[in-house]
């Protein structure tokens, strides 16, 4: 275990007052920051002597660190020190995130601490706290940190070089499912992460009895085998590096995970808004009494009279006394006020020269800002030869549903080492309960194929960590509705992070949709969730209507920058009518663009989902012989939608039905499709009829068999058809009487 020498106490105690200072610095300038200032006052402990210890471990640098709102500016500080070609970079931009500065930090769209770079070519591996994720940043720390010694081959490091990845995060959090259920990952899977909970003896509102029972939180870690668990004196920075160093050694030893406990005083180390000082303002910058309060809201008087305590022995306080007793700073130095020594107002000044440098540049404006407001990166394809078409092929082979769906990934795979695909019972030979990567275990092992923990939150979390170290996953969740489990993690740490930070989430999510193959199996198997998705924004969400179209989206989804929810129906599976000619050769759809796939003029159907796309062709075949001329436009992106596309169908035939599986009503695709379309002066002057959305008659969806088929927007005929050979053959295919009705009826309306 490293020893800490003279001269590095020194160092620790500069670097503690100059987060210190940070913090102070900001309180004085409160007024002229937007939104709440969270701060991290008396938690410096925490954080600096823990990045210390990776420093002189030598290890800082090259491994993957998630601070929360309290350790961030902590984590900036220790940074900068690895920065050689800009002296304080991060803790300049740091500021400049709080004042919404038009250069750095995150330009006013998600301030405060809700900041952080990576930097995948330097190997300085800071991951961004997402706004009040409530500890959802674990999981993504967690993903990283795999993907991240997977490249490495991190078993295949010396010892004492291993990096070790660390997520921080409060006794708050430490109750949320998302840190369990990363916790639980990284044990399962022993992933090298140090889990370090800021456990508040004195907290806002609830007390450590009333939120967690008073439970020695570091014992949780025996409940996940893999893990082992250490309580410290969070307060204690030199006690925090002893034992921190200690957690680097067993986690590199051992490649599993640690839990550590640092017993802390929250202090004023939450929100600024909540305390009530003796001063304020120009006086409280003058006597630097940070500590002297009125009130913290939620403190009783008891609490109130232990937060008084606590601030008598507060880290800083404490790290000033060791180098009294060693002699390494001189004790009258420190007389009157153990916070007025040399050592922190020279970094008081130091931080007022930041703030004052930051506040001379220009504010974020609307028209500085409206130069990019994207959700998502571009939709730009790489791969040649891309083609949307299925001519101009030189050799193809027919292939259904699932088969296209192996044979692509398998060959992402194969080109691209950073594919790896995983979800829950994937990583066998039957390929999953509904056979999707049959055959894969055996060509790619369960480095590349592996099954997960029944925990979606840490699958999705898992996935947007790893693509923002540099892979490309593929998840996959058994069933669409076991998405609802990884909802929060999509909404708020990966959808907003395009437009906020710029961090690219580029992974693709496998949600099996619909019917599972003829059984009907009830709401919590087989519905749609894209009625969730959409209001997100910031995720791509896709529907293959065909074994063709399966395969040039999952690729041009692998080439995406961004996240892609790729939405496959089940029952497509083995299907005749789902079959295609695949080409040899690599091709993309690419996303954001529909497919006119039937002309008309009389009347427009906008479908997506295999189902839904087959019965509306279908039935626009059948309506013809009626006389009536129905165009069918596969919108294959189901968001962002291809609004040009749609809008020319409606304005020449100018009548137009949305159809989808999914309740047609009460928030649907098809609902919010239909009010975007009517915003339009030429689609609305050009309508002849009221647009409908032809969909699932309820939401909920029950378990027998005419119950469930009578609820869907199509239904199955039983035809016949002749085969390559000349053979008739009795195929299902898909109609939609619905449809039928809903086009006639428009042609009611003069």
């Amino acid at each position: 275990m490293y020893v800490l020498q003279d001269s590095d106490l020194l160092v620790l105690y500069r670097l503690l007052c100059r987060a210190r200072a940070l913090h102070e610095t900001l309180i004085i300038n409160r007024d002229k920051i937007s939104g709440p200032l969270l701060t991290g006052m008396g938690q410096e402990a925490v954080v600096m002597p823990f990045l210390f210890a990776f420093l002189k471990a030598g290890i800082l640098k090259a491994s993957p660190i998630n601070p929360c709102h309290r350790t961030m500016y902590g984590a900036a500080v220790m940074f900068d020190e690895l920065v050689e070609e800009a002296e304080e970079k991060l803790v300049l931009d740091l500021v400049r995130n709080h004042f919404c500065r038009t250069v750095g930090g995150n330009r006013g769209r998600d301030g405060n601490v809700h900041w952080g770079r990576i930097d995948l070519k330097k190997e300085t591996f800071l991951i961004p706290f997402a706004c009040s994720d409530m500890g959802r940043m674990t999981g993504i720390l967690t993903g990283f940190a795999e993907e991240l010694f997977r490249q490495k081959e991190w078993e295949n490091i010396p010892v004492s070089n291993r990096p070790v990845g660390v997520t921080f995060f409060g006794d708050g959090a430490c109750n949320q499912g998302a840190v369990h259920e990363a916790m639980n990952w990284a044990a399962a899977r022993k992933v090298p992460v140090i889990f370090a909970i800021n456990n508040n003896d004195i907290s806002l509102f609830t007390t450590p009895q009333e939120e967690h029972g008073g439970a020695k939180l570091f014992r949780r870690a025996r409940g996940y085998g893999n893990m082992e668990g250490v309580s410290v004196d969070g307060n204690d920075p030199v006690q925090v590096f002893r034992v921190v160093c200690d957690a680097i050694q067993h986690v590199q030893e051992t490649c599993a995970p640690i839990l550590l406990e640092l017993k802390t005083y929250r202090l004023t180390g939450h929100n600024e808004d909540q305390i009530k000082r003796t001063t304020s303002g120009a006086s409280l910058a003058e006597s630097r009494k940070f500590f002297d309060v009125k009130g913290v809201f939620g403190l009783t008087e008891e609490g109130l009279r232990a937060f008084k305590d606590a601030a008598e022995r507060e880290p800083l306080r404490r790290m000033q006394a060791v180098l009294v007793e060693q002699g390494l700073l001189r004790g009258e130095e420190c007389s009157g006020d153990p916070l007025r020594d040399p050592v922190i107002e020279e970094e008081r000044a130091h931080m007022e020269g930041v703030v004052e440098r930051v506040l001379g540049e220009s504010m974020i404006t609307v028209e500085e800002d409206m130069r990019d407001r994207s959700v998502f990166p571009s939709f730009v394809s790489a791969s040649p030869p891309s083609s949307d078409t299925k001519g101009n092929h030189t050799k193809t082979e027919r292939l259904k549903y699932n088969e296209a769906f192996r044979r692509v990934v398998s060959l992402l795979m194969q080109e691209d080492p950073r594919v790896v695909y995983f979800g829950e019972d994937v990583s066998s030979k039957e390929g999953g309960v509904l056979g999707l990567t049959k055959g894969l275990l055996e060509e790619f092992g369960k480095g590349r194929i592996f099954n997960t923990p029944i925990s979606e939150e840490a699958i999705a979390a898992n996935a947007a960590g790893r693509a923002l170290a540099g892979g490309k996953p593929i998840c996959e969740f058994e069933f669409a509705p076991f998405f609802a489990d990884a909802f929060p993690v999509f909404a708020h740490a990966i959808a907003p992070q395009w437009y906020q930070k710029k961090l690219k989430y580029d992974f693709t999510a496998i949600f099996p949709c619909g019917v599972v193959h003829n059984v009907p199996s009830a709401h919590y198997h087989e519905s749609w969730p894209e009625r969730f998705l959409l209001p997100m924004s910031g995720i791509a969400i896709v529907a293959p209507s065909n074994a063709y179209d399966l395969v040039g989206l999952m690729r041009a989804a692998h080439e995406f920058e961004g996240p892609v929810a790729m939405l496959l129906q089940i029952s497509a599976a083995g299907m005749a009518e789902f079959i295609s000619d695949i080409p040899d050769e690599p091709y993309s759809i690419p996303l954001g663009k529909a497919h006119v796939i039937r002309e008309g003029s009389d009347f427009t159907v906008v479908a997506y989902g295999a189902a839904c796309v087959a019965a509306a062709r279908n039935e626009a075949e059948y309506l013809a012989h009626e006389g009536v001329s129905v165009e069918v436009i596969d919108m294959r992106t189901v968001h962002p939608w291809d609004t040009e596309t749609i809008k020319r169908s409606i304005v020449k035939t100018g009548r137009f039905a949305v159809m989808h599986e999914d309740y047609a009503s009460n928030g649907s695709v098809g609902e919010a499709l239909v009010g975007k379309l009517l915003q339009d002066e030429d689609v609305l002057f050009s309508l002849k009829a009221m647009p409908v959305v032809v969909g699932a008659k309820y939401h909920f969806i029950p378990t027998a068999s005419a119950l469930a088929w009578d609820r869907l927007p199509y239904k199955r005929a039983h035809v016949e058809k002749e085969d390559e050979r000349g053979r008739t053959l009795r195929v299902d295919i898909h109609r939609s009487p619905e449809l039928a009705l809903a086009v006639m009826r428009a042609f009611q309306y003069k």
